[in-house]
C-alpha cells in the first residue's frame, strides 16, 4: 500500500489545542495505514508543554500548559517559534527501520532545511550544563542540536504498537523575552535562532 504524506500549518490558540490536534493526528494514522502526517506551525502565545508522565513545579501553573503524548522534559515556547510533529506507522517506508534511526533522519533533515535556507550551520553542545530531566535545555540529546551553545532544535519521541510520533520545537525566538517574570527558571531558556523561517521551507524539502 503506498504511504502519501500530507503537511499541514495548523496552528490553534492554546497549548492544549495544539497537543490535542496531534493526538488526533496519531489517531488517524493508527486507523489508516496509507497516512503520515508532517505539521510545521507557528507558536500562537507563551506557553509550556510536558511529558505525559510528569508533572511540573506549582509556580508554572499560571503558564498556558498542557502535557503531551512524548517523552522529556518541560519545553518553553515562546510566540514566533516554529513548532513540529511528524506521525506516521513504524512501518512507513519513507523512515529508515530502526526507531533511533528514524529519529536521527529527521534531525539531520531539518538541519540541512535550516542551513540551506537560512545558511545556519547547527551543531552539537559542546558546553558542560547542569542536568536537570524535569527541563528540555538542561541536559543533551544526542538528536537536538544547538547554535552558538544555544539549543535550537529540540525533540520528542514515542514509538507506539504500530505507529509513532516526533514532537519538537525550532527556537527561532528568544524564551528570555517572553518568560521574564520566571526568570528563576533562566538557565533553562535559549536566546534561539532569533531569525523567522518561512514554514514553506519543510513542506518543500520533507
Amino acid at each position: 500500500m503506498t504511504t502519501t504524506s500530507t503537511f499541514l500549518h495548523t496552528s490553534l490558540d492554546t497549548s492544549t489545542e495544539n497537543m490535542q490536534f496531534d493526538d488526533m493526528l496519531l489517531e488517524k494514522v493508527k486507523q489508516d495505514s496509507s497516512k503520515r502526517y508532517f505539521r510545521f506551525y507557528t507558536w500562537k502565545n507563551p506557553g509550556i508543554t510536558y511529558s505525559y508522565n510528569k508533572t511540573i513545579p506549582d509556580d508554572l501553573l499560571s503558564i498556558d500548559k498542557s502535557k503531551r503524548v512524548t517523552g522529556g522534559g518541560v519545553v518553553f515556547h515562546s510566540p514566533g517559534d516554529i513548532v513540529f510533529s511528524i506521525t506516521a506507522r513504524l512501518d512507513d517506508p519513507y523512515f529508515p527501520k530502526r526507531f533511533k534511526d528514524k529519529i536521527c533522519f529527521v534531525s539531520k533533515k531539518l538541519s540541512s532545511i535550516i542551513q540551506d535556507a537560512a545558511g545556519i550551520n547547527l551543531g552539537q553542545s559542546e558546553e558542560e550544563s547542569e542536568n536537570n530531566i524535569l527541563f528540555c535545555n538542561s541536559y543533551p540529546n544526542p538528536y537536538e542540536k544547538y547554535y552558538k551553545s544555544q539549543k535550537v532544535l529540540a525533540f520528542a519521541q514515542r514509538r507506539l504498537r504500530d505507529t509513532f510520533i516526533v514532537q519538537g520545537l525550532i527556537h527561532t525566538q528568544s524564551t528570555h523575552d517572553y518568560f521574564g517574570s520566571h526568570a528563576t527558571y533562566s538557565k533553562y531558556f535559549t536566546k534561539g535562532l532569533q531569525q523567522t523561517l518561512d514554514l514553506s521551507i519543510f513542506s518543500q524539502a520533507l
